[in-house]
């Protein structure tokens, strides 16, 4: 299962960057959350969304600042002097919706998931989740023209 999920999620997130932000992306080697914060340059953000279906649990997300100002501007078609903070978190919350939606669609095509509403959290808060609970199986690192996005997926049943 982890596999399967990982591609789906790797498949996701490279069609929902490239297809609405229109950024080129690259599935990076393995990494870990650890290997994300020490290549950051700068802050991220983080959000979450909580899924039941077949299988329950949480997804996570973590952009650095660069990439969600970039999609903002991409998206929301603002000038980067005209974005507010309320715009970074419905971007993250959009993103991750979009990207957790496809997911599910592309890995269980014929089962139906519900999805919780997307929160925006620390992106330390998603470092310490991680951290305690061992995700790094199902961790994922997307280079992007704008900087490295990172994806979760817990399972909790």
């Amino acid at each position: 299962m982890k596999d399967g999920i990982k591609a789906a999620m790797a498949a996701s997130l490279g069609c929902v960057l490239e297809t609405m932000f229109f950024m080129s992306t690259e599935i990076s080697e393995e990494g870990t959350p650890a290997d994300f914060f020490r290549a950051l340059k700068g802050r991220a953000f983080g959000g979450q969304i909580d899924f039941s279906g077949p299988s329950s649990g949480r997804f996570f997300i973590l952009i650095p600042e660069t990439a969600l100002v970039a999609m903002t501007e991409s998206f929301l078609t603002l000038e980067r002097s005209q974005i507010e903070d309320r715009h970074l978190s419905g971007m993250i919350k959009e993103v991750l919706n979009m990207v957790a939606g496809n997911t599910f669609s592309t890995y269980n095509p014929d089962h139906v998931y519900d999805l919780g509403i997307p929160e925006r959290v620390p992106a330390e808060t998603v470092a310490r989740v991680l951290a305690e609970t061992g995700a790094e199986p199902n961790f994922l690192i997307v280079d992007t023209s704008d900087g490295r996005v990172a994806l979760a997926y817990l399972q909790t049943t």
